[in-house]
Formats: structure tokens, sequence, C-alpha cells
């Protein structure tokens, strides 16, 4: 399996991507021949498009067979500056509502049982 990660999205469009800008690079992704692309938020302002936008995204990927691989928050790691930033409430909301995102929108159901 050949994939990318978001840098391939930065390079198009800074850190300031939109689902959009993912899906209107899917069909690049599929002339290169790659397989799978790493799926981010980048900025913790933009969970709200992710979880508004998922199931538009995951229905375009899967329409030309690809498959998001892995599913990072970059802004999560505002929380891994020292110990106690990880033991900060909210950094568990944060991660929760990632996890939720990613769960219910992006991964295939046979890898949660």
């Amino acid at each position: 399996m050949i994939g990318v990660s978001p840098s391939f999205i930065f390079s198009k469009y800074t850190t300031d991507f939109s689902v959009d800008d993912y899906i209107d690079s899917l069909s690049s992704l599929k002339e290169l021949k790659v397989d799978c692309f790493q799926g981010e938020i980048f900025k913790r302002a933009n969970i709200k498009e992710w979880s508004d936008n998922a199931s538009k995204l995951a229905a375009a990927y899967k329409n030309f067979d690809l498959q998001m691989s892995s599913f990072v928050a970059h802004f999560l790691i505002n929380y891994t500056k020292d110990f106690n930033s990880l033991f900060d409430e909210a950094c568990f909301d944060e991660i929760r509502r990632v996890c939720e995102l990613v769960k219910y929108n992006f991964v295939e159901e046979h890898l949660f049982k």
C-alpha cells in the first residue's frame, strides 16, 4: 500500500486547508497511483467543519477506491508540551471529539471489533 501524508495537502493549500481541499485532491492521488492518504485536522477551529463534512469526504474517497490510513489532530500537540498538559481536562475533551469523528466517519467497522 502506498500513501501520502498531509504534507501533500499542505503543499497545495497551506495549513488552511479544508475538507473540500482534501476532496479536490483525491483525483490527483488516484492519478499518482496512491492507495491511501492520511487525514488531518490541523487547527482546533476546524473540528466542526470536519464533523459536518466527514461523510462527504468518506463518500468521495471511497468513490476513488482510496482509503484513509490514519487521522491526525495536529492541534493536540499543544497538550504534549509538558507532563501536566497531558492531564488537562481540555485535552481529554479534544481527544474524545476527534475519536468520535474518526470512529463514526472514517474507520471501517471491522477495525473496532
